[in-house]
């Protein structure tokens, strides 16, 4: 479940969030009065109203002529073409949340794959990246994935080795804590264990600080992060989402589609808001993404750090960088080999990871 995880979206890096969003397994959308909608997905280790997107390119749509074992720019420049096709044409607040333009999508992109596909261990290559772009693009917009091309298999690295994605460990499990992008390689805890996050357990769920069994269809819940995905905990209970659109009636377990919000029990689209203006929450009930920022504590829209900069719990960085012990970094191959020594615990943090939690049956 990823309800109440547009605000906490903010935290989590751009990069990684892209391609939660938009590539691999494109799940159900949630929302509700209270909490905004987002896409949830597992992750590879998965102003005014916003306009229609623009017309689309020609170019962007599903290649053919590029083969997977090409080399990698090649792919990664075809992988970032599908990737930004699909963010504009499908999710234009999140193109426009994120980076600004489509021009600088296919930037950003083409370096994450060439980075992703490069990391020490990584299972995650350019031509898988392309393979499961272009699953998504034939499957249009509505795609409910995770497709046979988007599976996730475990990287080389063994435990306590540096990491940036779960791709790169031979646990599948990079573990991060605090503000941190950069992680290390660990086993998640079984039931019963100590926990303060729910990325450690097995099960998916840390309750009361121990790893417990998620929760299903029926059964009893406090919250909705203790159901199973496309669950909601409604009325004491976990069941299952449905999904509507702009001016249909929402509330309960009836929610609205992604970047949308339930407002006065109806779902209306929500916006993109520059620098210095309000974000998060308005008053008519639809939420305010920062364009190219970062919603602050006190919810004032706010410029993402540069490189060399810190970077902290209400920021991340701008472009492509990564945080790591609280430093803005150039995103390389090498920007997380080392993990980080010691973190400051971040609530947010388990959310976001919680949205990356591969599918469960």
């Amino acid at each position: 479940m990823l309800c109440a995880m547009k605000g906490s979206a903010m935290f989590l890096s751009r990069q990684r969030w892209s391609f939660l969003c938009s590539v691999l397994a494109v799940a159900a959308a949630c929302s509700s009065t209270t909490e905004p909608a987002v896409i949830p997905t597992p992750s590879p280790d998965g102003s005014t109203p916003l306009p229609d997107g623009e017309a689309p390119d020609p170019d962007t749509g599903v290649a053919a002529d590029v083969d997977i074992d090409a080399g990698a720019d090649e792919t990664c420049g075809e992988y970032a073409r599908l990737e930004c096709g699909r963010n504009r044409d499908c999710f234009v607040a999140f193109l426009d949340w994120t980076y600004g333009s489509y021009d600088a999508c296919l930037a950003e992109s083409k370096q994450n794959c060439a980075v992703w596909s490069s990391l020490a261990g990584s299972s995650l290559t350019a031509g898988k990246l392309l393979s499961c772009s272009r699953a998504y693009a034939s499957a249009g917009c509505d795609a409910q994935g995770p497709f046979p091309e988007c599976q996730f298999a475990p990287g080389a690295l063994s435990n306590g080795g540096g990491c940036l994605l779960n791709d790169q460990c031979a646990s599948g499990h990079c573990r991060r804590e605090g503000a941190n992008e950069c992680g290390a390689c660990a086993d998640k805890l079984p039931e019963g264990a100590a926990c303060s996050r729910a990325t450690e357990c097995q099960s998916g769920r840390c309750s009361s600080g121990l790893c417990e069994p998620i929760l299903k269809e029926g059964e009893a819940c406090t919250l909705s992060s203790d159901c199973l995905r496309n669950l909601i905990c409604n009325e004491g209970s976990c069941q299952k989402i449905a999904l509507v659109g702009e001016g249909q009636a929402c509330g309960g377990a009836t929610l609205c589609e992604a970047y949308m919000s339930c407002a006065n029990g109806t779902c209306a689209k929500d916006v993109a808001v520059d620098i210095g203006q309000r974000c998060g929450r308005l008053d008519n009930g639809t939420f305010a993404l920062c364009r190219l920022g970062d919603c602050d504590a006190v919810s004032i829209c706010v410029v993402r750090q540069p490189g060399g900069a810190g970077c902290s719990d209400t920021g991340t960085c701008a472009g492509t960088g990564v945080c790591n012990e609280g430093i803005c970094r150039p995103l390389s191959s090498e920007v997380c080999e080392v993990p980080p020594r010691q973190v400051a615990p971040h609530a947010l943090r388990d959310l976001l990871d919680r949205a990356a939690l591969p599918a469960r049956p």
